[in-house]
């Protein structure tokens, strides 16, 4: 994977940041967070779990909010 950023007229701090955006798009950050120290598969499968179940709790109770309940 391959991320490039033009710096122009010197401004290395803005590059920095789109830098840093563009990483955490990709997924960069967080295939460095997970290789950076064994995590065992118990504990990716219980975040995975618990990210499905945050992602249903928010549509539910949208869904709760629009039927008027």
């Amino acid at each position: 994977m391959l991320l490039k950023v033009a710096v122009k007229d010197g401004q290395v701090d803005h590059a920095n940041r789109i830098l840093k955006k563009r990483m955490q798009r990709s997924g960069l950050f967080d295939y460095l967070q997970t290789h950076k120290n064994h995590v065992p598969k118990t504990q990716t499968r219980t975040e995975k779990k618990a990210e499905k179940l945050k992602v249903i709790a928010k549509y539910l109770k949208n869904r709760m909010k629009r039927e008027g309940y």
